[in-house]
């Protein structure tokens, strides 16, 4: 069993130890695949629930063919407000015939369909009684994982990707040109162009940052140091007034 991609919680699940705890396999490994952010959280947590050595820290790689070759389930559980949309990370790996099983989110929600080319799942116990029953069914697991890749192949192929985006061009080319004023829309200075992008910008004020709740799902993207984020933000235009006072506040809650 294994995971591949980020594993900061903004897109990992906060509490994707949790899950796994709910397995009761006796030598129970995962193999993670990406980046090693927060490693050290991961193995603290589960060395907490006397699960050492259960995750096998892989890194970044460049032969993710290899990688994937060593497991045939995907542990894909994801923060419910997590950032993803085309989740090339799942998508790859269902192309090469692993099982996916994944959280109850929109956009795994439109990738898999339940039972045929995955397994969705919304709590620890259902997740552990995925995980047995995958182990318990091989040839079933198997099935599952042909049709993933069937169906991946051929919804995600590149002649129908192509030919999609090039759809999608000839039709802006019928459309009348006009002069949009971008200004209008997002804002004239840096701070305006990041609230821009915030579906709730309520958070934010011109001295002040909301603190959400420490246990919701959406604060561990706040940190993130890309994604558009205000720190993403304050890479590029370090001289803006309001994104420092929200980066200084932001910095002051960790």
């Amino acid at each position: 069993m294994g995971y591949f991609g980020s594993l900061n919680f903004a897109k990992l699940h906060p509490h994707y130890v949790d899950f796994l705890a709910a397995v009761d396999k006796p030598g129970l490994t995962v193999r993670l695949i990406g980046d090693l952010t927060n490693r050290d959280i991961l193995e603290r947590q589960s060395a907490l629930i006397g699960r050492e050595g259960m995750f096998e820290f892989r890194g970044y790689s460049t032969d993710i063919a290899a990688e994937l070759k060593a497991i045939n389930v995907l542990a894909y559980l994801l923060n419910p407000e997590h950032y993803g949309t085309t989740e090339n990370a799942l998508l790859e790996a269902m192309a090469v015939g692993i099982v996916p099983i994944v959280l109850d989110n929109p956009a795994e929600r439109h990738i898999i369909e339940d039972n045929r080319t995955g397994l969705i799942v919304s709590t620890p116990s259902e997740f552990s009684k995925a995980v047995y029953w995958l182990a318990k069914n091989p040839l079933e697991r198997n099935k599952i994982g042909k049709q993933a890749a069937k169906s991946v192949r051929s919804k995600f192929s590149v002649n129908r990707m192509v030919s999609s985006i090039n759809d999608h061009y000839q039709q802006l080319l019928l459309m009348n040109k006009q002069y949009i004023a971008f200004a209008d829309i997002f804002g004239t200075e840096p701070a305006d162009w990041f609230l821009s992008c915030q579906g709730n910008q309520t958070y934010f004020s011109s001295t002040n940052v909301l603190k959400p709740d420490p246990e919701s799902f959406s604060i561990h993207a706040l940190f993130e140091e890309s994604k558009g984020t205000i720190f993403h933000f304050l890479k590029y235009f370090p001289n803006d007034k309001r994104l420092n006072q929200w980066a200084n506040m932001l910095k002051s809650w960790r």
